[in-house]
């Protein structure tokens, strides 16, 4: 059971858009349900910061808390944030290799959509509870050699989810992976934006539909053999 499962979220979706669709009902359906169990997750999942700097993390924050705090909501939240970011960005890699699964994709790509917002929020996390911001935040830049633009969107896709699950606001989190994974997904499924090359049944063949017939063609042919 548990292979299958590491075999489902590994391997290429060959309908991404299924796969991610239950996965987005079944990952709010269980926040749910944990929210019911454990009120407080509520709060640590909307940054608010009065339940993360005061009050037990079994209990909500009140009025009535000890101005000292809980002395672990910096890791419960950032345990809630990166667990959250991991969630989303799940259906966001399912994305890409589905839509890239024909023409082929890079495994180096998708291992950064899934770990690199994690260590963004990670490290947003740290540096709000930090002071000042300025000397614990420096600068740095990041380069990469992509050999497709489409691999750039992911990676600025996967910054942006990072940065506001780093910050507390998953739902700006999740809002960004749900509408920008079915926008990419669409786009993918009616090959948006398409130059035709031929006419076939009066009607326009686009490259990547030209692709997939060529490779259930060359599976049929290695069958009859």
């Amino acid at each position: 059971m548990l292979n299958k499962l590491v075999a489902l979220s590994t391997e290429p979706p060959k309908n991404p858009v299924r796969r991610v669709t239950i996965f987005y009902v079944l990952l709010f359906l269980s926040v749910g349900l944990l929210i019911g169990l454990w009120p407080p997750l509520l709060e640590y999942l909307r940054g608010n910061s009065a339940a993360l700097t005061a009050g037990s993390f079994l209990e909500p924050a009140t009025a009535d808390t000890a101005s000292g705090g809980e002395p672990y909501h910096m890791e419960i939240a950032l345990i809630v944030s990166m667990v959250g970011t991991l969630l989303l960005m799940l259906p966001v890699s399912w994305g890409y290799m589905g839509a890239s699964r024909v023409t082929g994709f890079d495994q180096a790509v998708v291992q950064t959509v899934v770990i690199l917002p994690m260590a963004v929020a990670g490290i947003v996390v740290m540096v709000k509870t930090s002071s000042p911001w300025p000397s614990a935040l420096p600068g740095s830049s990041i380069r990469n050699s992509l050999s497709d633009t489409a691999n750039a969107l992911y990676i600025f896709l996967a910054i942006g989810v990072g940065l506001a699950a780093g910050i507390g606001e998953l739902g700006v989190a999740a809002v960004i992976s749900i509408v920008l994974n079915y926008v990419i997904l669409t786009l993918w499924k009616s090959d948006f934006g398409v130059c035709p090359t031929r006419w076939s049944e009066k009607r326009l063949v686009s490259p990547r539909r030209r692709r997939a017939r060529k490779e259930k063609r060359g599976k049929a042919g290695e069958e009859e053999a």
